[in-house]
């Protein structure tokens, strides 16, 4: 379940059971300190937040068509900050959409429909925030995030770069997937701290075998730190511990902190 702060309106990560993607309120340590708890006039806000992540819900479910700038709008009118924005409502209903997809609760046009509506969102958040797109593209990013070769699926990627800008840090992305060898000369280039490689199938674990081997090659000073997430890994893949990588069940994971990962 997602839970959401009912005072302040930010996002305070998931609850048991995981696979429920519905809402629930809760109040956060710092409300808390604050004394917020005994104050009734969050009341209407918090019943105005359910009701716009639950039509967002339902969207998803039918394949309604949906307008990214006016979604995005409202979500800011009502407080949410852009980062609880992408990880307290857009993560979670992208996972939403791709489990009933997986079941077959959700037809491909409309799971595509939605990804792309997502995508729209992404783009806005950046657009309306100077600061943010200053750490794209950067020459001297902190993380270099690359898809593995062959890997098409870029809408996790986009993910994790807004919430990496949304940190602080400085990136540099390029999809679709790139051979090891050009990743390995990018990261020489750029030298970033951080060389995030999102995975969708377990056939691309061997582009990321191969880049280690080269990035391993690199003088320790301009050395990355490796770092591998995606849909593969979500999904069990298993990376050998010699291969010495972190590995995140999502680049968000990385971000939020809630997997204890420090870029």
């Amino acid at each position: 379940m997602i839970r959401w702060c009912s005072y302040c309106q930010s996002y305070m990560g998931e609850s048991a059971p995981l696979e429920d993607y519905s809402l629930t309120h809760a109040i956060c340590q710092t409300c808390l300190d604050q004394g917020h708890a005994d104050d009734e006039t969050h009341v209407a806000v918090m019943q105005a937040v359910g009701g716009y992540y639950q039509r967002l819900r339902e969207a998803v479910d039918t394949g309604m068509p949906l307008q990214a700038s006016a979604l995005v709008r409202e979500g800011l009118d009502l407080g949410l900050k852009e980062s609880d924005l992408a990880w307290g409502v857009l993560q979670p209903l992208l996972r939403r959409a791709g489990a009933r997809w997986a079941s077959g609760n959700l037809s491909v046009a409309r799971e595509h429909l939605f990804s792309s509506t997502a995508m729209n969102m992404i783009d806005l958040l950046f657009s309306d925030m100077p600061a943010l797109r200053e750490r794209r593209q950067s020459q001297h990013p902190d993380i270099l995030l690359v898809m593995a070769e062959d890997n098409f699926h870029s809408l996790g990627l986009r993910m994790a770069e807004l919430g990496f800008c949304l940190k602080g840090y400085t990136t540099f992305t390029v999809m679709p997937g790139l051979p090891a060898k050009e990743v390995a000369a990018l990261s020489e280039s750029l030298q970033p701290r951080a060389l995030g490689i999102s995975v969708a199938l377990a056939p691309q674990m061997r582009s990321v075998r191969e880049t280690r081997g080269m990035i391993a090659k690199l003088p320790a000073a301009r050395r990355p730190k490796l770092v591998v997430g995606g849909s593969a890994v979500r999904q069990g893949l298993a990376v050998p511990e010699a291969w010495d990588i972190e590995v995140v069940e999502d680049f968000d994971l990385a971000i939020t902190g809630r997997s204890g990962t420090s870029m």
